[in-house]
């Protein structure tokens, strides 16, 4: 191996998670190849986004040696168990260990949750579109939804199909 690779393998490094800590800039340790531990890696997040991979030894780290000294710096983590392998060019997605995931995609925002789904505000919730279909497509479909003072009304002109 020339000194040019060893400087390069010296300085990015591949792992595997084997904990992770929960601080504001969160914390990994990461099982390199060459039998080295590095604990308590800063682990860098997108602003705006952040996740707590699974510690099971099975979720990929890249890593940075910074500057040649021995701070190493976690930028990047990820565990191709749970990756989605079924999205078009140009989609976006967020997904997690459960199969839940986000999808925006050419044809629309898919939300998928395996257990319950909220939405919290503090001020309305407007849903806008030409249906609005509750219960799939075999439940019913409004055109319309109006609110009044004692709670959801929905004119019976609306309902497109489904049981009421």
């Amino acid at each position: 191996m020339s000194r040019l690779e060893r400087l390069i393998n010296s300085v990015v490094r591949r792992g595997v998670v084997v904990a992770t800590q929960a601080l504001k800039m969160q914390g990994v340790s990461v099982q390199f190849q060459v039998d080295h531990d590095a604990a308590e890696v800063e682990h860098f997040e997108p602003y705006g986004f952040t996740s707590r991979v699974s510690a099971d030894g099975k979720a990929e780290a890249i890593t940075l040696n910074v500057s040649g000294t021995d701070q190493t710096l976690c930028i990047m983590v990820s565990d191709r168990r749970y990756r989605l392998t079924s999205l078009d060019s140009g989609d976006v997605a967020l997904y997690d260990d459960r199969d839940q995931s986000v999808v925006l995609g050419s044809s629309g925002i898919t939300v998928n949750a395996v257990g319950d789904c909220e939405v919290n505000a503090t001020g309305n919730v407007t849903v806008d579109g030409a249906k609005v279909l509750l219960g799939g497509a075999t439940g019913v479909a409004l055109e319309k939804v109006l609110t009044g003072s004692a709670g959801l009304e929905v004119p019976a002109t609306n309902v497109y199909a489904g049981n009421v």
